[in-house]
């Protein structure tokens, strides 16, 4: 900005361009209130979603005990109806987790594997729980799944996707 020599201009001059300075700071000053307002906004945006992801990851983690009890719960049932029907001299029939452990594992590894992809082509991630449940629909329960998954992770085959997810890795 150059300077200007106050002496040299009349009043009315010095009048105007004591309007324009002012003009210019109120015009700061609606500027510097409206970005106030603007983060003051995206802050309450922020909180509110900070909010809602916990609230949605504390009723998922209530949804999976409900599950896990759930389970835990049937094959409660299934086990005193078994011991049951043996008691009274009976076989019990067995289901598909007794039969793949009686087999070893029930499948192959490169059946389990192409069945991941096939499950996995369908989405970009999912939960080991959901991949499990998935599996058994196609009459496979592996045995050491955990472990499995954890080398997999290891070998690049599969990619940890946040706790207890996994997407198709780059060695697939």
């Amino acid at each position: 900005m150059m300077s200007i020599d106050l002496s040299k201009l009349s009043a009315k001059e010095l009048f105007e361009l004591a309007q324009k300075k002012e003009q210019e700071e109120q015009q700061q000053a609606k500027q510097q209130s409206r970005v106030n307002e603007l983060i003051a906004k995206r802050e309450a945006a922020l909180s509110e979603h900070k909010n809602v992801l916990l609230l949605t990851d504390k009723k998922i983690r209530d949804m999976q005990a409900q599950r896990e009890k759930l389970i835990s719960d049937h094959e409660k049932v299934v086990a005193e109806i078994d011991q049951e029907i043996k008691s009274l001299g009976g076989n019990a029939p067995k289901t598909e987790a007794k039969a793949a452990a009686a087999s070893g594992g029930g499948s192959d590894d490169s059946k389990l594997k192409s069945t991941i992809r096939q499950i996995m082509n369908k989405r970009d991630y999912i939960s080991a729980s959901l991949l499990k449940e998935k599996l058994a629909a196609y009459g496979i329960t592996p045995a050491t799944f955990n472990k499995d998954l954890e080398q997999w992770v290891r070998n690049g085959w599969l990619e940890g996707k946040g706790k207890g997810n996994y997407a198709l890795g780059k060695k697939c």
